[in-house]
């Protein structure tokens, strides 16, 4: 396994030398690859390396805009889904199914797949987080239905993104959830 190590530092250590913003609190991102509208082949295929600080919000499930790919490098979190994938939103809350994700877990995800994150306590997470064309709009799923990301993170609409390294005040998580005590 030190080999494993080495290589996983490598990766992480090569990636923390191109910082995208930083969610404060709440998860730090950095490029491994950016996006590229010059490459000739895979345009939009891009990966970052994610370190995951804590779990996402209680009951609100979110999607991404793009399908994806997640290999867990160090550490692990539970993924919270719904039971059915084509169950209404509505029941997300109520009928859902928890999966185990270890290191070298591989995840692969559509752009609609709802989903949390839910982190052991006092413990991170590093991911790899490959992410092909962008295909959709992507939000939170609440009990009163889909919220755009912007809306539910309380960013204005006109607000750029902010420059490599910075840190972004997240949305203040909801402590001592009794759903993320799972282990």
């Amino acid at each position: 396994m030190k080999l494993l190590d080495w290589i996983i530092d490598l990766i992480i250590n090569r990636a923390k030398r191109t910082p995208y913003f930083h969610l404060d609190g709440y998860m730090e991102r950095y490029w491994l690859i950016k996006p590229n509208p010059k490459r000739w082949f895979l345009k939009d295929f891009s990966i970052r390396i994610h370190r995951i600080l804590r779990s996402d919000d209680d009951d609100c499930f979110h999607d991404h805009p793009w399908a994806s790919m997640s290999l867990i490098l160090r550490g692990g979190y539970c993924e919270v889904m719904p039971k059915d994938k084509n169950q209404d939103p509505a029941l997300d809350h109520v009928w859902r199914r928890w999966v185990l994700r270890k290191p070298l877990s591989i995840v692969f995800r559509g752009a609609k797949s709802r989903h949390r994150l839910v982190l052991p306590a006092y413990q991170d997470c590093w991911s790899m987080f490959v992410m092909f064309r962008r295909v959709n709009k992507w939000g939170f799923y609440t009990k009163d239905g889909f919220v755009p990301y912007k809306q539910y993170l309380g960013i204005s609409g006109d607000e750029p993104i902010p420059p490599a390294g910075t840190r972004v005040k997240a949305r203040p998580s909801k402590k001592d959830s009794a759903s993320d005590k799972f282990y």
